[in-house]
């Protein structure tokens, strides 16, 4: 064996750094990427239980035969008084109408929900209702059948 034939020349190791390098950038992308979708995750998820508990508190409400009046049409897009909450980091907003065809006691309760961060990432207007992460719309019917 020569001299030469021992160990990597320099441009075997900078293709190699260069190689590694590469797959390391892409790896933290990767890593950025999914801190993103594990968060917009954990705003579904908490947006959820939310949602679910003030369908509850209305249920029950209407159960107890508490008057639960109507809300205004605009009620799940802004913040109306007596039909929103809010939290640290989110945005709680209830609907209350009667259901259409019925003249009984049932309503149609809509409960929407907003991680705070993701406000001003809702489009608006009335052709334009996509949903984004952090964005829960639940809806149930309540009352004697």
């Amino acid at each position: 064996m020569t001299e030469r034939d021992v160990g990597f020349t320099l441009v075997e190791a900078l293709v190699g750094l260069a190689f590694v390098s590469v797959l390391t950038a892409g790896l933290a992308n990767l890593v950025v990427v999914a801190t993103g979708l594990v968060r917009d995750a954990q705003d579904d998820t908490r947006a959820s239980v939310l949602a679910v508990q003030k369908i509850e508190q209305l249920r029950s409400a209407i159960a107890a035969g508490s008057a639960v009046g109507a809300s205004p049409a605009n009620a799940l897009d802004e913040d109306v008084p007596g039909f929103s909450d809010r939290t640290e980091a989110y945005v709680r907003r209830w609907r209350v109408t009667a259901l259409p065809s019925d003249v009984s006691s049932r309503r149609v309760l809509q409960v929407r929900v907003l991680a705070a961060r993701r406000i001003a990432d809702v489009p608006t207007g009335p052709s334009s209702r996509a949903r984004v992460p952090g964005e829960v719309i639940l809806a149930t019917i309540a009352g004697a059948r």
